[in-house]
């Protein structure tokens, strides 16, 4: 039987210099990165193949729906 592996995890959050300190008191280090005219991330390898990436993210109102998910560029 073959095994599921996390290889990404993607944080989103309003505040990203506050769960920025909070994953650094952990040693993390983090490198800022922006891909193509994608929105500007942070990230951190964990190990060889492990990612953890985070991004900024808008908060929203009770209307929001998938057509409208209120993510900021």
């Amino acid at each position: 039987m073959s095994q599921i592996e996390l290889s990404l995890l993607v944080l989103r959050t309003a505040d990203v210099q506050k769960t920025l300190s909070f994953y650094r008191a952990f040693g993390l280090e983090f490198d800022q990165e922006c891909h193509a005219q994608g929105v500007i991330h942070y990230a951190c390898t964990l190990g060889t193949s492990k990612y953890l990436s985070i991004n900024k993210f808008k908060v929203c109102s009770k209307d929001f729906s998938p057509d409208n998910p209120c993510s900021e560029r």
